[in-house]
């Protein structure tokens, strides 16, 4: 008798019992197709706001990235060029450099 327990855990059919997909329900599981869809929805949903989030982040520190603001620096640029601590060659060169 104990041998028929052996790989039943808990009571719930299949295979040696200890995945998700091998319980009632044949090779899916207790949930069958249910259950892969329900999954496939659940990461659907994180993958989504994952990149809700990282597109709100982006958009909210407009143009930074890990810190360094394009912006920041064109307009850093554009300061020593007007003051004459640059000719327009390098105030070029520069900005060019910072807009690829």
């Amino acid at each position: 008798m104990i041998s028929n327990y052996a790989g039943n855990w808990g009571g719930y059919g299949g295979g040696c019992g200890l995945g998700y997909f091998s319980g009632y329900g044949g090779d899916f599981g207790r949930m069958g197709l249910l259950g892969i869809g329900v999954h496939a929805i659940f990461w659907i949903l994180v993958i989504l706001l994952i990149l809700v989030l990282v597109h709100r982040y982006r958009k909210h520190n407009s143009g930074s990235f890990l810190g360094f603001n394009h912006n920041e620096a064109l307009n850093i640029l554009r300061e020593k060029y007007a003051r004459g601590e640059i000719d327009t060659e390098e105030y070029e060169q520069r900005r060019d450099t910072l807009l690829k």
